[in-house]
């Protein structure tokens, strides 16, 4: 809503400037990946119903990018899937061609056909587009003394880098899932309510992890199963891509888990300012919610309504 309202400000003659550089904010994520995949509906169905502003009259292009960009986040993952599909089903075709060069109608000479080339191209550039960003950000908070000392020294910021970005190759199939699926009962017409978004948890149970992502890893074994008696000599290319998603119920209890959690920060993985130098608005909001509740003395009489305010 806020790309739509800076859209329609742009539209009506206004300057709209993003401030980078406004401290003194603080929002958690939501503490659990089946809660992150919630709110992810939620924002795929809002994001989805930009389509139809991406063609507006009288918009400026860049309102139009925003819209482009908020509609790909998601879009992306069903077009990724078809691709992975496309890639499987020409593997398994290729199985089945004798590689041979003709004259003609005659066969003169056999000759291997390889694609790796194609492959490896395609995987460095598919890196080169999703570590590029990670590693130009991590150059800049390495010359920034001051930030660097917020997000725990240059060793631990590292470190929660690489360690992210494993991580992040392994949520990345699960969400694809998700993506696609959200993606799909959104064109059917299937919409989903706005509610309260859980801030705080204690961690999600292995039963309801299950639950969540059994899906997820019956396609990944079905796949990875299917893959292996079709291509047996493409299979490996495919295990990056399956070995998040059979791992999908683990991973959710896992990032979920306190006792997890806990370790990272002892050992200085993933830390943030709020925890290492502190935030104001982080530190007030802590001290109320830990004081006790005053007590007025004075109990409503019964059938009156009281109104107190904060």
């Amino acid at each position: 809503h806020d790309f739509v309202e800076a859209a329609l400000l742009r539209r009506a003659g206004w300057d709209v400037w993003l401030a980078t550089d406004i401290g003194g904010s603080y929002e958690a994520s939501p503490p659990t990946l089946i809660e992150f995949l919630k709110r992810d509906r939620r924002w795929c169905q809002g994001n989805m119903q930009h389509v139809a502003l991406m063609f507006a009259q009288g918009l400026r292009l860049p309102s139009r990018l925003h819209f482009a960009l908020g509609v790909m986040s998601y879009l992306s993952s069903p077009l990724w899937l078809i691709l992975v599909v496309l890639f499987a089903l020409n593997a398994i075709e290729l199985e089945n061609v004798t590689a041979v060069t003709y004259l003609g109608r005659y066969p003169m000479l056999a000759w291997p056909i390889s694609h790796t080339v194609a492959f490896i191209s395609l995987a460095v550039a598919a890196m080169v587009m999703l570590f590029g960003p990670k590693i130009l950000a991590t150059v800049l908070l390495l010359r920034d003394r001051p930030a660097l000392r917020d997000y725990g020294g240059a060793s631990r910021a590292v470190l929660g880098v690489i360690a992210e970005s494993a991580l992040s190759m392994l949520l990345a199939p699960i969400f694809m899932l998700s993506h696609s699926w959200f993606v799909l009962n959104i064109l059917f017409g299937r919409t989903a309510r706005w509610g309260a978004q859980l801030r705080g948890s204690s961690g999600t149970g292995l039963w309801q992890s299950t639950r969540a992502f059994a899906p997820h890893t019956f396609v990944a074994l079905l796949v990875g199963v299917i893959a292996w008696y079709w291509t047996p000599e493409d299979f490996w290319w495919y295990v990056p891509l399956l070995l998040g998603a059979s791992l999908a119920i683990l991973l959710c209890w896992a990032t979920s888990s306190p006792v997890c959690g806990a370790w990272a920060r002892r050992h200085g993985l993933f830390l943030t300012p709020s925890e290492t130098t502190g935030i104001p608005i982080v530190d007030r909001f802590e001290s109320l919610v830990a004081a006790p509740l005053p007590d007025s003395g004075d109990s409503p009489a019964p059938g009156r309504r009281t109104l107190k305010a904060a």
